[in-house]
């Protein structure tokens, strides 16, 4: 179920389906240009799934003697960073991207706000992966601290991924094969999808200055001028994000490029915390309107090498990720953890750069350190092989 393959085809299937409703005046024809790019993509990435098959959860012996000393420890981490900027984020007029900046402005304690937030995210989702397997009280509630935290600190798009990577193992430990499927965890699947979705509208309400109810901003915000009476408003901000990014990849096809720039195209395969300098010198990324900057993770590319460097960032990321999977697979301890991962780096690409955003750009690293540490520890413990040492978690 976890092939990052399989969701890169069925996530930009499910991006282009929205896309095409049109329920917004942002919504231009999509090119046909970029839908063999991605047809050509998909068909690649039907290959690799091909030669992959994915293992069943397994549970982690090592994790039943943890104690949550990393969990204390960003809580501490987050505390410090409160107070040097002086007010917990949440509780502050939210400002946002501004696009007019080349170089955005720094947040928190530099350079550790920047690791903290990394750390943090990737630490929330490997706890969700430990109580899927262990499903102890104890992991839930370490898990509902590192949520708590991101909505302190304003981050509700980390609250959202978080319950992703969530939901994307509890189906994988549920739905080994379709026919094994029990119905409360799909009842429970759906529900967990749904509240994400109003989640993020009572958010994007609240922190716009509106009563959570009322959407009558993301209405003006998103121009809708053909959206079904039928559907909740509160899909609204949801519409929204899945759709604009694609709208300014479009754009940016359109009207990025003049010429090809070899710097600026290699330049967003590098981390922003060192590139962002040759990056903002070498192009600009432009947008369908300022408030509205996610752009997916290839705009980049299409603005310095337009419908061939997205194509070849795509084959850059499923090389890559078939290769980090690879490791992790010879490896033993986290394979599945690791295919939840960078099935969630694919999804991100609808919005922004799995290369180049310092949230998640380090988290293929920290899959490899995290691998090879887990595999030694349990090495160490158990005297025996981590895939000899692991069962399969029952249903």
């Amino acid at each position: 179920m976890l092939k990052f393959e399989n969701w890169f085809i069925v996530t930009w299937l499910f991006v282009g389906t929205l896309y095409s409703f049109r329920w917004s005046s942002f919504n231009a024809p999509i090119p046909v240009s970029l839908i063999l790019v991605f047809f050509a993509s998909a068909a690649l990435a039907l290959v690799i799934s091909i030669s992959y098959r994915a293992p069943k959860l397994r549970r982690h012996i090592v994790s039943q003697n943890r104690k949550p000393t990393i969990t204390i420890a960003l809580v501490g981490f987050f505390i410090a960073d409160f107070i040097y900027r002086g007010q917990i984020p949440i509780l502050r007029p939210y400002t946002g991207y501004n696009v007019q900046l080349a170089i955005q402005e720094q947040v928190g304690i530099p350079i550790v706000h920047v690791v903290l937030m990394s750390v943090s995210l990737f630490y929330a989702m490997y706890v969700a992966f430990l109580w899927v397997s262990e499903r102890r009280v104890g992991l839930l509630v370490e898990f509902g601290i590192m949520v708590f935290l991101f909505i302190l600190n304003n981050s509700r798009g980390y609250v959202l991924f978080s319950l992703l990577i969530l939901l994307l193992l509890w189906a994988c430990a549920e739905a080994r094969a379709l026919r094994d499927f029990r119905v409360c965890a799909g009842v429970g699947i759906l529900l967990l999808g749904v509240a994400s979705i109003i989640f993020v509208s009572i958010m994007g309400n609240v922190r716009s200055g509106f009563h959570w109810n009322d959407c009558t901003y993301i209405t003006a915000l998103g121009r809708y001028d053909n959206y079904p009476t039928w559907l909740t408003d509160h899909f609204k901000w949801m519409y929204t994000y899945v759709t604009t990014p694609l709208a300014n990849l479009i754009l940016n096809l359109q009207e990025g490029m003049h010429e090809p720039n070899a710097v600026g195209f290699l330049s967003g395969f590098i981390p922003e915390t060192f590139s962002k300098e040759a990056v903002a010198a070498s192009y600009n990324v432009v947008y369908i309107v300022d408030h509205l900057n996610a752009s997916t993770g290839y705009a980049g590319f299409a603005a310095t090498m337009g419908y061939l460097g997205v194509f070849i960032a795509i084959c850059v990321q499923l090389f890559s990720y078939a290769l980090i999977r690879a490791i992790l697979k010879k490896q033993g301890s986290i394979e599945v953890f690791g295919n939840a991962i960078l099935t969630f780096l694919i999804i991100v690409s609808c919005f922004y750069s799995p290369f180049y955003a310092s949230s998640v750009c380090y988290m293929p690293l920290w899959l490899l350190v995290c691998s090879s540490y887990l595999k030694r520890k349990q090495k160490k413990q158990t005297g025996v092989d981590v895939a000899s040492s692991m069962r399969v978690v029952p249903s």
